[in-house]
């Protein structure tokens, strides 16, 4: 996405670098991967992309994995593998939940969506 010499998108460009900053300055030195705005024929552009994929060229001989149902019940996803990259564990979502065992233990419990 471009902003193409409008002002208020270069606005938000200024917005994101200060979120980033703000967000920076609550987490040690390499908690938060630094950003900066990409420019491409002199102006800003934002660059977009999912965790669904990893380009080939990145997998070696690993091989993709299916996607839960839940996730892609249409196949959808599992039909852009072959033009998108592979699905590999590094792309699976997880969520945990919290569990309380009466008053002395809590735990975790993997949750893959």
């Amino acid at each position: 996405m471009a902003g193409i010499g409008i002002s208020e998108f270069d606005s938000y460009i200024s917005t994101i670098i200060n979120i980033h900053q703000l967000f920076s300055s609550q987490y040690h030195k390499d908690g938060l991967l630094p950003w900066h705005p990409v420019k491409e024929h002199g102006v800003h552009v934002l660059e977009f992309s999912n965790r669904y994929f990893t380009p080939r060229e990145f997998c070696g001989s690993e091989d993709s994995l299916p996607f839960g149902k839940h996730v892609d019940p249409y196949g959808i996803l599992s039909d852009r593998t072959h033009h998108n990259g592979i699905h590999i564990e590094d792309n699976q979502v997880l969520y945990f939940e919290y569990h309380k065992d009466g008053e002395q233990y809590a735990y975790f419990i993997n949750c893959p969506i």
